[in-house]
């Protein structure tokens, strides 16, 4: 039910179709894997279109577990803390995630902004939101290695999602991972 400007035009020709003259006009793909850009050929049938690989990576020197320190305020807060670092939408999920964990014992720490189209479902968020759920926000890159070494697991239970960067990050700070089949 949120519109932006290019929701008409969208609304006109189609999803797909709009989807199809996007991929038309790219002068190089750059997707994570080989695999992903075979995905983007058989779905918009494109033959052997100019791509570049560039898999996702993750900053060792930022993201280094031995190094990071946690304050008092990270194990009061976040120690043991079921952990989801990801733009707020409907796509990233957020709100089934709130609800699975509604009765569990867990602390849920929510890292992220709304997206600015995505701003009912945002509230929907918060309204779900209870006692044991701390909706961050948006949090300074360089502070996310504190937030993964005192969580015990990181989910990322997106709808969609390529390999997500969070994850990635969580992994190497030793965070257990949840994704979806779809993540």
């Amino acid at each position: 039910g949120e519109f932006h400007r290019g929701t008409g035009a969208v609304l006109r020709r189609g999803f797909y179709q709009t989807m199809v003259a996007s991929t038309r006009r790219v002068d190089m793909f750059l997707p994570n894997s080989q695999a992903e850009m075979k995905r983007v050929q058989e779905d918009f049938g494109l033959s052997d279109p100019p791509c570049q690989v560039i898999p996702n990576a993750v900053d060792k020197r930022l993201f280094d577990y031995d190094r990071v320190d946690l304050d008092r305020n990270f194990l009061d807060q976040y120690r043991d803390c079921v952990l989801c670092v990801a733009r707020i939408d409907g796509r990233k999920n957020q709100l089934s995630l709130i609800r699975a964990l509604e009765n569990a014992p867990y602390q849920l720490g929510i890292i992220g902004q709304p997206s600015p189209n995505h701003q009912a479902y945002y509230r929907k968020v918060r309204r779900a939101a209870g006692p044991r759920v701390v909706l961050a926000g948006q949090v300074p890159h360089e502070r996310l290695p504190g937030f993964y070494k005192a969580a015990r697991v990181h989910v990322l239970p997106s709808w969609m999602d390529t390999p997500g960067l969070s994850s990635l990050e969580a992994g190497i700070m030793k965070c257990n991972l949840v994704v979806t089949r779809k993540g």
